[in-house]
């Protein structure tokens, strides 16, 4: 609010105010009210008073209001302005020339076979056992000779016999067989190693 005084006999001034605004505006005792310090206006409006000798002048003025600009002048504004529209068209242009592209996702199912090689295993430590040990008596030599004929053909066991004779003072015994791998080579084939 604003606040006017006046200094010479002030309810005259106010009786002359109060009939000269009621003569301009219509609704002149809202906008003037006799306070503790003088007369108050609202906050746009104001009595102007000119003195000539004892002629007293007074008009309504109203005061400027005070705004405050924001809008798209501002620099900060501009230079988002100049940010967003590149980047959306670069965004549409990328759009319409993208290329179709479909990923395919391979999915590789891997079925674990497992194969029991136990009677594999239990046939070469037998052979092995049966083949490899011999000693220097006609005996053992024949039990040899009739334990691997289940495991070779005949050409490989008339080969063999010359293998292992009673003339040749050696002897072999098998302590242990260890197996590291078993693949299979073919269908009833396998390699043992």
């Amino acid at each position: 609010m604003l606040i006017v005084e006046f200094t010479d006999n002030e309810e005259r001034l106010y009786h002359q105010t109060v009939e000269w605004l009621s003569t301009k505006l219509s609704n002149a005792p809202t906008y003037l009210k006799k306070g503790d310090n003088g007369f108050t206006l609202n906050p746009y409006t104001r009595i102007c008073t000119t003195e000539n000798g004892n002629v007293i002048t007074m008009k309504v003025c109203t005061m400027k209001v005070c705004t405050m600009k924001v809008g798209t002048h501002k620099k900060s504004v501009i230079d988002l302005w100049v940010v967003l529209i590149p980047s959306v068209s670069f965004g549409v242009y990328k759009n319409f020339t993208v290329i179709d592209q479909h990923t395919m996702h391979e999915v590789e199912t891997i079925q674990l076979r497992l194969n029991d090689t136990n009677g594999i295993e239990n046939f070469v430590k037998n052979f092995v056992k049966s083949y490899y040990t011999w000693s220097n008596s006609k005996e053992v030599i024949e039990v040899r000779t009739q334990a691997i004929s289940a495991y070779l053909t005949r050409e490989l066991q008339d080969l063999n016999v010359d293998i292992v004779r009673t003339d040749i003072p050696t002897s072999s015994t098998v302590t242990d067989v260890l197996i590291w791998d078993v693949e299979q080579s073919g269908d009833p084939t396998y390699e043992v190693d």
